[in-house]
């Protein structure tokens, strides 16, 4: 399912992405090796009254991921419509955000149409994005 442009999803960035301002960095929304999405995670889909309440679950789902939330790490926060139009004013480049959920994260979703030659600038966009809003990853 894609994600509707009036939600938001998260992405865990660790302390080493971090910049010595507390900025999250553009490296932070590099794909890996072998990866053609990203990873994050849809915050709506938990349905909470507040999007603070949505947080709180968000960093209760980061174990799930795989992901061990360390002091110094930040959630950047990503609104979908604000994202796609952006990326494609800015680079003439599409990316999708699909809800993709796995056995172990039902509130998993990629960011698709990264792997492409613009990556480090959609990657610099949506961390410029990002830092609009950001929260501890800890509790």
């Amino acid at each position: 399912m894609v994600l509707l442009d009036s939600h938001s999803v998260a992405r865990y960035c660790s302390k080493k992405k971090i910049s010595e301002t507390g900025r999250i960095m553009a490296t932070a929304f590099l794909l890996r090796q072998a990866e053609s999405e990203l990873s994050v995670v849809w915050v709506e889909y938990f349905a909470r009254p507040t999007k603070v309440e949505n947080i709180v679950d968000v960093k209760k789902e980061l174990p799930t991921l795989g992901i061990t939330a360390r002091k110094g790490a930040l959630l950047g926060i990503i609104p979908v419509g604000n994202a796609r139009g952006q990326v494609q004013s800015e680079l003439n480049v599409s990316i999708l955000f699909r809800h993709t959920p796995s056995k172990k994260s039902k509130a998993h979703s990629t960011i698709e149409g990264m792997a492409c030659d613009a990556q480090e600038e959609i990657a610099q966009v949506l961390a410029e994005i990002a830092n609009r809003e950001v929260y501890p990853a800890v509790f």
